[in-house]
């Protein structure tokens, strides 16, 4: 198969970009973890946990168009399925900062415990709507099995912008067009877990653990040991600290009072 060709083909048959949710988030610290690393098996964990979601395609359907490269990744869908994302995003915002292995140590004639070594990992992104053309969207459509990572459009550098200009914290933010959409659908805001903090700014971000509980705070399962994830994240903002990082300080200080809404 000549995936040149193929490629040129989609480029005949799509003479305009599809109005598409568009999505980009970055795994924040990673790269500086990169920088720093002395041996790939630091990142197993977050290998495995990524793969695992970048492969959500393969078993839902393609709902979601996914394109992920080293520590981020962009998220093409239709706005029917903007719940979907919204769903997807949580869950995989909650499965990185749980990202903990558990070690079982076994001790004679003494009982034995579990030892859970935390490393929290936070993700920061952005959501619009707007023109986007996926290249691998359209050879999954032909069944070609073929993955470019072409993703073509106005609001590819939207997301973008909004994840590394007007996140800032550790959250995923939606811009004003997919507000109107929402309203356009005639829906309500908390419907998708967004919410605002006005005393940060007046972006709505995914309220992800609201999300996990569905709403339900006494959900023992979806926070069992978010304190522990908590003290993991104030050892970052030590660190930061002393580091006089102010940036990364204020941004540690944001999640922390986050987290804590929900223990």
């Amino acid at each position: 198969m000549n995936i040149g060709a193929e490629i040129t083909k989609i480029f005949n048959y799509n003479q305009k970009y599809s109005e598409m949710i568009v999505c980009f988030i970055d795994v924040m610290g990673i790269r500086n973890r990169f920088s720093n690393s002395k041996n790939p098996d630091e990142f197993r964990m977050y290998s495995t946990i990524m793969n695992m979601f970048a492969d959500y395609p393969n078993i839902n359907h393609n709902e979601l168009s996914i394109s992920m490269f080293s520590d981020c990744m962009y998220i093409i869908t239709d706005k029917n399925n903007l719940y979907r994302l919204i769903g997807f995003l949580s869950n995989m915002s909650h499965r990185l900062l749980f990202n903990n292995v558990p070690e079982i140590i076994i001790q004679y004639n003494k009982d034995d415990k579990v030892i859970d070594h935390f490393d929290c990992f936070k993700i920061r992104g952005g959501i619009t709507y707007g023109n986007v053309l996926s290249i691998d969207d359209e050879l999954r459509k032909k069944k070609i099995p073929f993955v470019s990572n072409i993703l073509l459009g106005p609001a590819v550098v939207d997301a973008y912008t909004l994840e590394s200009r007007y996140a800032n914290y550790p959250r995923i933010i939606v811009d004003e067009k997919i507000l109107n959409l929402i309203d356009e659908m005639g829906e309500e805001k908390q419907k998708y877990y967004l919410k605002q903090n006005k005393k940060t700014d007046d972006f709505w971000y995914i309220d992800f653990l609201n999300y996990m509980c569905q709403g339900n705070r006494d959900n023992q399962i979806i926070f069992y040991n978010l304190d522990k994830c908590i003290e993991f994240v104030k050892k970052e903002l030590a660190e930061a600290y002393n580091n006089h990082n102010e940036n990364l300080t204020k941004k540690l200080q944001w999640y922390i009072e986050y987290l804590e809404e929900y223990l």
